[in-house]
């Protein structure tokens, strides 16, 4: 079924979870915030069966991804540094792809915000 007109699908959509590090967290402002809809996000995300991706940058020098992410995660991170993981530019159809060694997605773009969010 499609969805109506500017709602997501969670069958053609992610959540992208990026770097919630042990070392990086630290410098975050309001981390525990961050942490708790972090943790709700991916809670509704894998109720919604919609694909979950986590990442991690450089994780043997920043460490893992922090407990309370790595918990609710169906998969381990993909770590990555910038010679490992490409991704690509926006593609005709609307969607970022996302590759490294041994995993690929692709990820519905919404085009009316750099952050992937619908504005209203």
């Amino acid at each position: 079924m499609t969805p109506p007109a500017g709602l997501l699908a969670p069958e053609s959509t992610a959540l992208l979870v990026i770097d919630l590090q042990e070392k990086l967290l630290p410098a975050i402002w309001e981390k525990d915030r961050l942490l708790a809809n972090v943790q709700k996000l991916l809670r509704l995300a894998g109720l919604l069966k919609m694909k979950i991706l986590t990442t991690t940058q450089y994780a043997r020098g920043l460490g893992a991804t922090v407990e309370q992410v790595a918990c609710l995660a169906p998969e381990p991170p993909l770590d990555k540094t910038l010679s490992e993981v490409e991704v690509a530019a926006t593609d005709p159809e609307g969607s970022s792809s996302f590759r490294a060694p041994g995993r690929s997605w692709s990820v519905p773009h919404v085009p009316e915000s750099p952050l992937g969010c619908r504005r209203g």
